[in-house]
C-alpha cells in the first residue's frame, strides 16, 4: 500500500496527465475498489463492470480532487455514487436493492490463511464465518451498507467514513 505523501505525488502526476502515475495509483488502490463494489453487485460481473466504471469515472474527474480527504475516501464515495446513479437509472424495472444479494461471487481466497500449517478446520469455520458476514451484509440497505464495508471490511476510522 502507498503511503500518504506517495498517494499524494501520484494524483498530482495523474492530474498533470501522467497516464502511468494514474495506473500505479489505481492498481495500489483495485484491491479495495473490487471488494467495495462486491458490497453493490449481485454477482462477479456486477461487480467488476461497476468497479470499471467508477475507475473510468475516477480517471475522468481525478482533476476535481481536492485533497480536502484522503483518496481512498473519494474513491470509495464514487463507487458508491456510481452504483446508487446506475440504480436509480433502472426506475420502472427490477431495481438492485430488490435483487437478492449473492454470496457466491466473494473470492473465499482472500478470507482463508495462505500459511499451510493452518488447520483445515480453522479455515472451513473461518470461511462459514465470511459466508454469514456477507450474507448479513446483503441484508442491509445499500446506503448503508458502505459505512460498514468501509469500516469493518476495509478498517476505515469513523472519520475517514
Amino acid at each position: 500500500m502507498l503511503d500518504g505523501d506517495e498517494v499524494a505525488r501520484l494524483v498530482r502526476r495523474a492530474q498533470e496527465g501522467d497516464v502511468r502515475a494514474f495506473e500505479a495509483l489505481v492498481n495500489a488502490h483495485i484491491p479495495q475498489v473490487r471488494r467495495f463494489a462486491q458490497a453493490f453487485a449481485h454477482d462477479e460481473g456486477d461487480a467488476a463492470d461497476l468497479a470499471q466504471d467508477a475507475l473510468i469515472k475516477v480517471y475522468r474527474s481525478i482533476g476535481s480532487y481536492r485533497f480536502q480527504s484522503a483518496f481512498s475516501t473519494w474513491l470509495y464515495a464514487i463507487i458508491r455514487n456510481v452504483f446508487l446513479d446506475c440504480a436509480r437509472s433502472r426506475a420502472g424495472k427490477e431495481r438492485a436493492l430488490e435483487l437478492p444479494f449473492d454470496i457466491r461471487h466473494i473470492d473465499t481466497a482472500r478470507s482463508l490463511e495462505s500459511d499451510d500449517v493452518a488447520r483445515a478446520d480453522v479455515q472451513m469455520e473461518r470461511e462459514q464465518e465470511r459466508r454469514r458476514v456477507w450474507q448479513a451484509l446483503g441484508q442491509v440497505q445499500a446506503e448503508f451498507r458502505a459505512t460498514l464495508v468501509l469500516f469493518d471490511i476495509e478498517g476505515l476510522t469513523y472519520e475517514e467514513v
